[in-house]
């Protein structure tokens, strides 16, 4: 046996040429089972052989006929009334089934279902047929997308290509008689997002429509209270009357008529609001202007009479008029549709009103009436000249009287304030009086008099708010602290003061009218003294001789008051029992130090002679303890150092001795110089005979010495006084002189040049420029600057004074 092969898909094609030329058309992909084709019983592909779609010439068609509409009237010679599109998706009818109306009669066209791309009404979306069925298409013309209509009725719309007609009709426009139909609003072709609503809920008012392909009041016609669905003028309406709530009218649009819009009444109705939206240029030619007739003749033959004309609010839009509710019109400009005329034959005359015959409650006015020819008061004619059926009244009832007695509210003074402190309340008693017209008291009647008054004399409030007095709790002041050492607590007492609400001077009550008031703290921490140990003085001896050691000291328990730092005087420290300082830290000792130990030395005294001389022997020495201050102790004061040795062995050396070269015979250059040997022995350094020491061991007594060459000392001056001239005159100062050694060493002056040394008294002078004394070259300044140049200035100074001192 062959084995199964199932099918398997093969490539898409390409897309198919778009279905319609413009206004969104769908092309479509197909694909075979072909790769592989199913053999020998195996399986066909899975899915759908063509599933793929998409938009395609998606710019508006030009010219207005729709799609549909176009198909429609290709019919129109088949039936005796012209047929047209009517959207019939919105009745859930097959969407892609081409539905037409002929007259008020449905007709189905043909039994094969639309195109693709024929466009189509899905639930809450615009949609074209694809495959007989609706797909819904988005605002990005995608297919299965979202869209909506806006207000103006645009799939898509931003709501501005329409504007908004919008306003309430009141009751004052309805006829009063009953059963009878007013015509309230006329809502234009073209009309979107239609919207009525009665003001308020009422059962004696009826909407009715009217268009010139419908007649329809809704309440008779539909019968249940639930929302329903109308097709009128090939526009679906929903229509609602619920049980005690408004009547309701609704319309997506756009209407395919003028709709008008009645209310058939049955007593008062409370009007209609109303909302829709026109198209701009629409909005923009529709106006509402007042028409007016010529005025009728005057009423009355003779005298004074009235004339009328009719008056009506026309809607005009581009090629027609149509009269409208007035409501549409504005009625600030409406014309006059009433005056009075007056004949020239005849008329009746009238006088002043008198006076009324009372002043209060009711009276009586009258006047005279009388028929007067030409309207003047030149000739009275009896009564029967003039209309009699239009004679004035004499008498009326006077107006506006104000009642013989009113009713009032009076009130008595307000009682005492509540509260004896603080805010409180006070009351006072309101009584109805019957007062006269003049406002004179009558007598106190019961308060229904003045509450059916209660408009023109509302009572008054009865109570008030007060306060008369202001209580607090006042402190009487800190009691002492109760700590003896560290920190206490200190208390005061509260005492409930009062004072006037205006006044100064408090007083002290009973604490009840302080019930309920803030308090002040009662207690609070305090400290007034710290207690430490201190020794009374007395101590005993240090345990060392000399160094650290330690000694008893006798301690006892003071109180410190706590402000003794800030205190500029000193402050008596008091001895308290010792049981207010803490046991544990009080000390028994303390450290001390005696006589430091580096104060005391072993002090060694010479060595002795040595035994021998000039030769093998020993010698001795004393040592002892001492102070630094030399006095002599015991030896233990000195045992922290090793003790010296008191004696040694000792050799007796016998030695040439020298003294110091004596100075070199030349101050300075080259010279000589000498020195004296002594043959002493070493240890003690006594002088022996010479001939204890070698003669050839001798050192040298004489040698040449180099002295400091003499031209490295020089004669310096310093420390020159000021010169003791007056100005423009010679003096002298005095300088001090010395030999110094190159390198700044002061020398004596035998090491410099007597013959050289410079005076010590000099001369000097001061000049004009030191003086600040002005002066000016006098002579011509080239011979005053040759003056200067060769030292004349002596004899030219002041009349070349700049140039001789350098100015």
């Amino acid at each position: 046996l062959l084995r199964p092969v199932d099918g398997g898909w093969g490539s898409w094609s390409a897309w198919s040429q778009c279905s319609m030329s413009c206004g969104t058309g769908v092309q479509r992909s197909e694909r075979e089972c072909d790769s592989p084709l199913p053999k020998h019983g195996g399986q066909y592909c899975l899915g759908k052989r063509e599933d793929r779609h998409r938009t395609c010439n998606t710019e508006p068609c030009p010219g207005g006929v729709g799609y549909r509409e176009a198909l429609c009237k290709e019919h129109n010679d088949d039936y005796t009334a012209p047929i047209n599109d009517d959207f019939i998706s919105y009745l859930n009818f097959d969407p892609c089934q081409l539905y037409c109306m002929s007259g008020g009669t449905i007709i189905t066209i043909g039994t094969s279902k639309l195109p693709d791309g024929a466009p189509c009404t899905s639930p809450g979306s615009a949609g074209v047929c694809v495959g007989g069925k609706c797909l819904s298409v988005g605002c990005g013309k995608q297919l299965n997308g979202t869209s909506y209509k806006d207000r103006c009725g645009k799939w898509c719309g931003d709501g501005s290509s329409c504007h908004q007609i919008s306003g309430e009709v009141r009751e004052a426009v309805f006829r009063e008689d009953n059963y009878t139909y007013s015509e309230v609003l006329t809502i234009p072709k073209g009309a979107t997002s239609i919207e009525i609503q009665e003001i308020t809920p009422s059962p004696n008012s009826y909407i009715a429509m009217e268009g010139p392909s419908f007649s329809l009041n809704l309440n008779l016609f539909v019968k249940s209270a639930n929302l329903q669905e109308l097709l009128l003028g090939r526009v679906l309406w929903l229509y609602e009357r619920p049980l005690n709530a408004s009547e309701y009218l609704k319309a997506d649009g756009p209407s395919t008529e003028n709709v008008t819009i009645s209310i058939l009444t049955v007593g008062s109705s409370p009007g209609l609001r109303y909302k829709f939206y026109v198209p701009l240029n629409d909005a923009e030619s529709v106006r509402y202007v007042w028409h007016y007739s010529n005025w009728s003749g005057c009423s009355v033959q003779c005298g004074l009479g009235n004339q009328t004309r009719e008056v009506s609010c026309v809607r005009h839009t581009s090629g027609s008029k149509q009269v409208v509710n007035e409501n549409l019109c504005d009625s600030s400009s409406k014309p006059q549709s009433e005056r009075t005329c007056q004949t020239p034959f005849c008329g009746w005359i009238v006088s002043e009103w008198s006076n009324c015959s009372s002043h209060c409650g009711e009276g009586m006015q009258t006047r005279t009436v009388s028929c007067h020819s030409n309207g003047t008061i030149v000739e009275v004619w009896p009564d029967s000249h003039c209309d009699l059926t239009a004679k004035p009244s004499s008498l009326k009832q006077c107006d506006n009287l104000p009642p013989c007695h009113s009713y009032q509210w009076q009130y008595s003074e307000y009682g005492e304030c509540s509260a004896s402190c603080g805010p409180g309340m006070q009351t006072r008693e309101a009584l109805c009086a019957k007062v006269t017209h003049g406002g004179e008291f009558v007598d106190f009647v019961p308060e229904s008099f003045c509450e059916a008054n209660a408009t023109n004399s509302p009572r008054g409030s009865i109570t008030q708010t007060c306060q008369t007095h202001i209580c607090k709790w006042m402190p009487t002041g800190w009691g002492p602290c109760q700590a003896t050492c560290g920190l206490g607590m200190m208390t005061q007492e509260l005492a409930c003061s009062m004072r006037e609400m205006h006044g100064e001077q408090w007083k002290q009550v009973d604490s009840n009218f302080c019930n309920g008031l803030d308090q002040p703290a009662l207690e609070k921490e305090c400290q007034t003294h710290t207690c430490n140990w201190t020794t009374s003085g007395e101590v005993g001896p240090c345990s060392a001789m000399c160094g650290e050691g330690v000694q008893a000291v006798d301690y006892h328990c003071i109180r410190i008051p706590v402000e003794a730092d800030a205190l500029a005087s000193p402050v008596e420290l008091e001895t308290i029992d010792n049981s207010f300082c803490d046991v544990i830290q009080r000390p028994n000792t303390r450290n001390c130090i005696a006589e430091p130990c580096e104060n005391f030395h072993w002090y060694p005294s010479g060595w002795g002679k040595c035994d021998a001389l000039c030769g093998e022997g020993s010698q001795s020495r004393t040592v002892v303890c001492q102070h630094k201050n030399g006095t002599q102790v015991m030896d233990a004061y000195c045992q922290s150092e090793p003790r010296p040795t008191s004696e040694k062995s000792c050799t007796s050396v016998c030695q040439w001795v020298v003294g110091e070269w004596q100075p070199c015979s030349a101050v300075c250059s080259q010279g000589t110089q000498s020195r004296e040997a002594t043959c002493v022995e070493e240890a003690t350094q006594n002088e022996v005979d010479k001939g204890f020491c070698a003669e050839s061991s001798r050192p040298s007594l004489q040698q040449t010495c180099h002295a400091e060459p003499c031209e490295n000392f020089n004669w310096i001056s310093s420390d020159c006084s000021e010169c003791n001239a007056t100005c423009d005159h010679s003096g002298h100062k005095t300088c001090s002189v010395s030999c110094r050694h190159e390198n700044g060493t002061e020398h004596a002056d035998t090491y410099c040049s007597w013959a050289e040394r410079p005076t010590e008294v000099r001369e000097c002078s001061r000049g004009r420029k030191d003086c600040q004394i002005p002066c000016d070259d006098v002579f011509d300044k080239k011979f005053c600057n040759l003056v200067a140049a060769n030292n004349f200035c002596k004899h030219y100074r002041n009349n070349c004074c700049r140039s001789c001192y350098g100015l």
